[in-house]
């Protein structure tokens, strides 16, 4: 059988070679040094548990050599792992369409009864699409069979034989050196979750298992069944002590509980921030990746007194499920702007406990990501809506976060990235405006609409050429980004921001993170507009938040102001920004000038922040 299917893809391959004269297309004449040094073929490691299924990537990174056709076969334990997908990312698989693909022609083949799957390629036009430098070449789709025994299982190469191992330059007649590494998929058992029980659980550093490295206890409350996480911090840290750690992973996914409490000490985490690493809980309700930076054990350290030892203060990360009163809640909110609710919500808090003590962590300085699983049956809505995130708010209404749709191990998520902890749901939303057809800002305009960023005015109108005010952008810029007012923010920053008035906390908020500023004599003037210089400044500002700091230098800034004839009104105080956010195409000129006085309409207003958010890669690209 594997004889077979190895000749049928060979002859698929061979039948490609076949067409070329076909084509008119030839390699003659083209002539190839042989590479001084070897291409890395790169298998990827992953964790899974039995039952489950992990993505892995294989990755070649040719050394600049140009490599005209590939013929690979990886083998693995047919009693432990099973390949569910083969999917090409170099290559198409379509016989028909490959052959004007500019990435050539792909076909693959798995025998899970046998372990092995079998990939080739080639580039269909002799020396015109050839693999160079570093590319992924596909992806696999693996699952652990749920009897598969705990340990390490590879996925590996016999380059014993040329059909297991060859890839070959431009003119397929050199065979290239090729090294190997191996994947290797570290498979575990999942915890049982029994009330009263404590069960042994896998924690994975980097993608390596660490054995009897955390214990799982599981109480049924009558409301529902809360799992903590307790963590040997001492193993773990032995573990990280002269090495490098990146990511500590719980996955918890496969718990039948609505609450985990996972439990760290305060040394283990400031070890993990000594080395900028995350920590990573996968649990039922979502997943939750915080760096351990954000915890800032610094501030809890001097909270509870700077005597304590670290190694005292537990810090408590905490998700579950929220009560049925949250839920009905966001639903009910979500009705009221015309959305529905995808899931139900996810509460997410992380607290220091020390003693009678409690610090907690809800506001970080960066944003925090957090997955929230999509239902499996997908969405039967029209092509205008839009899946976001939202935080449900204490008194049940609902405010934007910015969220995009990813997918991991087959199954996807939406991905929301914060700056608070607090309770999320997904919602379903589409957002119109009568009065912005044909509108050139109409896709930005119904993507933020329909992301609750973005609202109508009167009518249903959207009113896409009217000015900004100052007020009014301090509030986007705030729902943009997924800020909002905490109780220090209640003070009033300016002397005419009363505060009763709608846009208060919002202003106020606005200067708590340094987005905006007010005039010399302690006013806001929050009814006048903005003009493009003041929002270049605050869209800076609130670029440096998301990450993307720039700073063009003056060569680079005396560039990007060349071509516009106005390039001399900019203010000197605003010059900078306006030239990063030039930089950064978050502004655009038109008909020559930059018109840096001139004032912000709302159409501008939405099409500047999305591209933020979508730069930032805080959003879905449009299209």
């Amino acid at each position: 059988m594997r004889n077979f299917y190895a000749k049928r893809l060979t002859a698929a391959l061979l039948a490609l070679f076949v067409a070329w004269p076909v084509l008119g297309l030839s390699t003659a004449g083209t002539a190839h040094a042989t590479p001084a040094q070897a291409a890395e073929l790169t298998i990827g490691d992953a964790p899974l548990q039995t039952g489950q299924s992990a993505v892995i990537p294989v990755t070649l990174d040719t050394k600049d050599f140009g490599v005209g056709s590939y013929s690979l076969q990886i083998d693995f334990d047919p009693a432990a792992l099973e390949i569910e997908k083969i999917e090409p990312i170099y290559g198409n698989a379509d016989a028909k369409a490959c052959l004007t693909d500019q990435q050539g022609c792909f076909q693959s083949h798995a025998e899970n009864e046998d372990g092995w799957l079998r990939a080739i390629w080639v580039d269909i036009s002799g020396g015109n699409r050839l693999i160079a430098g570093k590319q992924e070449l596909f992806k696999l789709y693996v699952k652990a069979k749920a009897d598969a025994s705990s340990g390490e299982k590879s996925l590996s190469v016999s380059a014993g034989k040329p059909e297991n191992l060859t890839f070959t330059t431009a003119d397929e007649r050199t065979t290239l050196p090729v090294t190997v590494t191996a994947g290797k998929l570290s498979v575990s058992q999942p915890p049982a979750a029994q009330s009263g029980s404590k069960v042994a659980i896998p924690v994975y550093i980097d993608g390596k298992l660490q054995s009897q490295s955390a214990t799982a206890t599981t109480v049924d409350t009558g409301s529902g069944k809360t799992t903590s996480v307790a963590v040997d911090n001492d193993k773990v840290m032995a573990q990280i002590a002269d090495g490098t750690i990146n990511r500590l992973l719980l996955p918890l996914g496969s718990l039948d509980t609505q609450s985990v409490v996972s439990e760290l000490n305060g040394a283990l985490v400031k070890a993990m921030e000594a080395k900028e690493a995350v920590v990573e809980i996968r649990t039922p309700q979502a997943d939750y990746t915080l760096p351990a930076k954000q915890i800032n054990i610094g501030r809890i350290s001097a909270a509870v007194g700077e005597q304590v030892s670290l190694a005292d203060i537990k810090i408590r990360i905490k998700i579950e499920s929220t009560s049925d009163a949250v839920t009905r809640s966001a639903q009910a909110a979500a009705g009221k702007l015309g959305a529905s609710v995808v899931s139900e919500p996810v509460e997410f808090s992380v607290s220091a406990v020390y003693g009678d003590k409690t610090v907690a962590v809800d506001r970080f300085s960066g944003y925090v990501e957090r997955n929230l699983p999509l239902p499996q049956s997908g969405s039967s809505e029209g092509q205008d809506t839009v899946v976001t995130g939202a935080v449900v708010l204490p008194d049940g209404t609902l405010s934007p976060v910015p969220s995009k749709l990813v997918e991991r191990d087959g199954r996807k998520y939406l991905s929301i990235n914060s700056m608070t902890n607090s309770a999320y749901v997904v919602v379903s939303h589409a957002a119109s405006f009568k009065d912005m057809a044909g509108h050139w800002s109409l896709a930005e305009v119904y993507d933020l609409g329909a992301r609750l960023v973005v609202q109508g005015t009167s009518g249903g109108s959207y009113e896409p050429n009217r000015a900004v005010t100052r007020a009014e952008f301090a509030t986007l810029v705030l729902r943009a980004l997924g800020l909002r007012a905490s109780q220090s923010d209640n003070t009033a920053a300016y002397k005419d921001v009363k505060k009763d008035a709608w846009y208060a906390s919002a202003v106020n908020a606005a200067d708590a993170y340094k987005l905006i500023g007010g005039y010399t004599d302690g006013s806001f003037k929050p009814s006048g507009t903005i003009t493009r210089a003041e929002a270049s400044v605050v869209l800076m500002r609130a670029a440096a938040l998301t990450g993307l700091s720039l700073a063009p230098s003056d060569a680079e800034a005396q560039s990007l102001f060349s071509g516009y004839t106005d390039r001399d009104s900019v203010p000197a105080w605003a010059r900078p920004q306006i030239a990063a956010a030039l930089q950064a195409d978050l502004l655009q000129g038109a008909n020559g000038k930059l018109s840096p006085s001139a004032s912000v309409t709302r159409a501008q207003a939405a099409v500047m922040l999305h591209r933020l958010l979508t730069q930032a890669g805080l959003i879905d690209k449009l299209g």
